[in-house]
């Protein structure tokens, strides 16, 4: 991973060698400066992530600073340093472009969290202009793979709930690709050009969520310092992704069927609302009508997410697909690998087929990027598939007779399909079905019918 790197411009040595310290003991790269001139420079020359200005310099004003940084296209997360009596100039930054401002005597732990909370706001920054430069220039239904049924269909009802603007619910197990589908919905919307902000609601405790979908006012909780936007508020005029809503406590329901029926957003400690317009994408793995008959979720919430319902079919159920999965990331990581495109040996591409993937396609691009670890050169075969997958796959496709079947019978069935697999190669035969060769060799010296394969 790369490190983080931040510079600090600021006329105290005391403040630069603490803050230095203090964020190196963090993990991130920090170099310092003495003055705008030299802190100017070192931008030019090292791509930082993060600097930290003091508005007061011997050379320039910090605003002076700001504002050349911008103008020149710097891509940062800029947080001014002010003196206590110097509020009015910081907030005149941050209108100006800088993420935030910090007083001194700085408060080291509401400084880090501000750097973190800076970082994560320009990496969702950057990831939604890549992603809708990949969907200007590829297509904004580039992301959906397949050409089953199912699929097609899939497809007419994004492109309609894309057109409407009303809330939408999408429905899929884990892994069936619900953000896919919900980053086509946005980026194919009249709200494309605005914010569109995700969050997962299973990944955070209730009191948490809270604060990052409503927001908060400075002193509404012990470690509330600043006044906080949610998602919400940020959102505005763009969409929100609630992944996993039906994770979501009935307390945090309550208020967000409020922001949906008002359309608007009451910040944590504050007694006003304001008013927001976001569009509302809900996604869920979980049986939300039973979640409702066993009050786990809000009936009347759940009439306003279910405007439109998009149910994506597990892979299981759409067997055509796979082999467009397949290729498709095979595609996808020789891009990231930069490696020549690959191709998938019939043998193993039949075991793929015949898998039920239970994760299903983020299962399989797990098995596909685990295939490039081994440095495949030309083809992808079945040495290079998780033992499990083609165990699973040989077990679904061994027929048996209807009355029943000794261990003999079983035993023959799996030798024989695991040499069909591999077309008669014993060594990767008796590496599916988890024997060394030699025993294979005797197995077969047994029974003259399999000796001849």
């Amino acid at each position: 991973m790369q490190q983080e790197s931040i510079l600090v411009i600021d006329d105290e040595i005391s403040i630069r060698k603490t803050i230095r310290i203090l964020l190196e003991s963090e993990g991130y790269y920090v170099d310092t400066a003495e003055n705008g001139s030299e802190g100017l420079e070192k931008i030019s020359a090292f791509d930082f992530n993060v600097v930290l200005l003091d508005l007061r310099l011997p050379d320039m004003s910090g605003m002076e600073i700001l504002q050349r940084v911008f103008c020149e296209g710097h891509d940062l997360v800029v947080i001014v340093i002010t003196a206590h009596g110097s509020i009015d100039s910081a907030v005149e930054a941050v209108k100006s472009g800088a993420f935030h401002y910090v007083t001194k005597p700085i408060d080291h732990e509401n400084l880090k969290l501000l750097i973190r909370k800076g970082l994560e706001k320009k990496k969702l920054i950057k990831e939604n202009l890549i992603l809708r430069d990949t969907l200007d220039t590829k297509g904004a239904f580039s992301g959906i793979v397949g050409q089953s049924k199912q699929m097609k269909e899939l497809v007419e009802l994004v492109k309609l709930a894309a057109k409407s603007d009303k809330n939408v619910l999408i429905i899929g197990e884990t892994g069936t690709g619900k953000e896919v589908i919900a980053d086509a919905i946005h980026f194919n919307s009249n709200r494309k050009n605005h914010n569109y902000m995700k969050i997962n609601c299973a990944a955070l405790p209730e009191s948490l969520l809270e604060s990052e979908i409503f927001g908060y006012e400075k002193g509404a909780f012990t470690d509330a310092k600043n006044r906080k936007k949610g998602i919400f508020e940020l959102a505005d005029k763009g969409s929100i992704l609630l992944d996993e809503i039906g994770c979501m406590s009935l307390n945090t329901q309550a208020k967000l069927l409020r922001v949906i029926e008002y359309q608007e957003v009451r910040r944590l400690g504050s007694e006003k609302g304001f008013k927001v317009d976001a569009r509302i994408i809900s996604s869920t793995n979980e049986n939300i009508e039973e979640a409702i008959e066993t009050r786990k979720f809000r009936k009347d919430l759940y009439y306003r997410m279910n405007v439109a319902r998009i149910e994506i079919p597990p892979l299981r159920e759409r067997k055509n697909d796979i082999v467009h999965f397949v290729n498709h990331f095979i595609n996808k990581h020789s891009r990231i690998e930069k490696k020549e495109e690959i191709t998938v040996s019939p043998e193993a591409m039949e075991v793929l087929v015949d898998y039920d993937w239970p994760g299903n396609v983020r299962e399989l691009e797990n098995v596909i990027q685990r295939a490039f670890m081994f440095d495949v050169e030309k083809t992808i075969g079945l040495e290079h598939l998780p033992k499990e997958i083609f165990h699973k796959a040989m077990a679904v496709s061994i027929k048996l007779p209807d009355g029943g079947a000794t261990l003999k019978d079983i035993t023959e069935e799996a030798v024989k399909r695991a040499l069909e697999l591999t077309n008669g190669n014993r060594t990767k035969a008796a590496q599916i079905l988890g024997v060394n060769r030699e025993s294979l060799r005797r197995w077969l010296k047994s029974d003259p019918k399999k000796e001849d394969a």
